[in-house]
């Protein structure tokens, strides 16, 4: 909601900003001596999902900065619907009933928005 107050001029920097406490959390592994494992079949994925959430962020930010923040802070808040369709997909996850109605009036939602 404060990307939307932002300074156009401020560029990315924001959303800098948001993504840098990444790496607290490195760090804080690092010193717990918690294990890192990044193997090479997974890098691939790593790579393609933090690009997913790079773009997406920079997006909300324009979108916060140029749209109506009532409707961007919406679709913004849908990221979640995603990931559970996207896990039912790729992971074969089940989803409860009341999961898939709630996923059903979510993207019910979003059209009634881009036609209001």
């Amino acid at each position: 909601m404060l990307l939307g107050r932002t300074h156009a001029e401020s560029g990315m920097w924001p959303l800098v900003a948001m993504r840098t406490s990444i790496v607290f959390l490195v760090v804080y592994a690092l010193w717990r001596r918690l294990p890192i494992v990044v193997t090479r079949r997974s890098l691939p994925v790593l790579t393609a999902a933090t690009a997913a959430i790079v773009s997406s962020l920079a997006l909300y930010t324009v979108a916060a900065r140029m749209g109506p923040l009532s409707v961007v802070a919406v679709l913004g808040s849908m990221s979640p619907v995603g990931v559970a369709l996207l896990a039912r997909i790729f992971d074969k996850e089940r989803l409860t009933g009341v999961q898939l109605v709630g996923a059903a009036l979510s993207m019910v939602a979003v059209a009634l928005l881009t036609v209001a």
